[in-house]
């Protein structure tokens, strides 16, 4: 069994090695064996927070990358895959670099999201990264972008519904505005 408090790691234990032939006659050798002490990573991505909210329109997409397996990973480096779905207006691919354990990063790509009547389109993304044994581990994971109808929008409050007030404010403006005029220049 590990220690938990364990550094992950290859580790040269001594092993002592006594014995006595059929002579009698003592011999010790002491040799080294490795133990390796590694954990599987755990990292997945989830969409962080989009600008985007409905089709046709074009905005930021935060993806972050979460690692919460005990071990720290290095080398992350993503990749967004093409789609017919979106244009991507940014660079495709972002190396991220190390996360240490139960801890995150997050990436932006910019796209524009082509007009269709779809509620969710896939982000594919490609991500490779190495454990503490510098063993790589390459994942595929498919995001789901939501995209909102202008019903939806107005409904959960993404868009402010057109309002009279401020035209009605203008327009009160205006005709107060000539009756002082209007007022003013019948006294003179």
């Amino acid at each position: 069994i590990t220690d938990p408090e364990a550094e992950l790691g290859l580790y040269k234990v001594p092993v002592k090695l006594s014995y006595r032939d059929t002579n009698g006659d003592n011999f010790s050798s002491t040799n080294y064996i490795g133990i390796l002490v590694a954990s599987t990573p755990e990292v997945y991505a989830s969409l962080d927070e989009s600008e985007i909210t409905k089709a046709g329109t074009s905005g930021k997409v935060s993806v972050k990358f979460v690692n919460k397996g005990i071990s720290d990973i290095k080398f992350l480096d993503v990749k967004l895959e093409q789609s017919d779905d979106y244009d991507l207006l940014s660079a495709d691919e972002v190396y991220i670099g190390n996360i240490d354990s139960d801890d995150y990063e997050t990436v932006d790509f910019k796209l524009f999201v082509k007009p269709t009547d779809k509620r969710f389109i896939d982000l594919p993304l490609t991500y490779s990264y190495r454990d503490a044994n510098n063993k790589l581990f390459e994942e595929k994971q498919v995001l789901k972008l939501r995209l909102y109808s202008e019903e939806e929008l107005k409904k959960y409050g993404f868009v402010k519904e057109k309002s009279f007030s401020g035209l009605l404010i203008v327009a009160v403006v205006l005709i107060a505005g000539y009756f002082v005029w209007r007022r003013f220049r019948k006294r003179k």
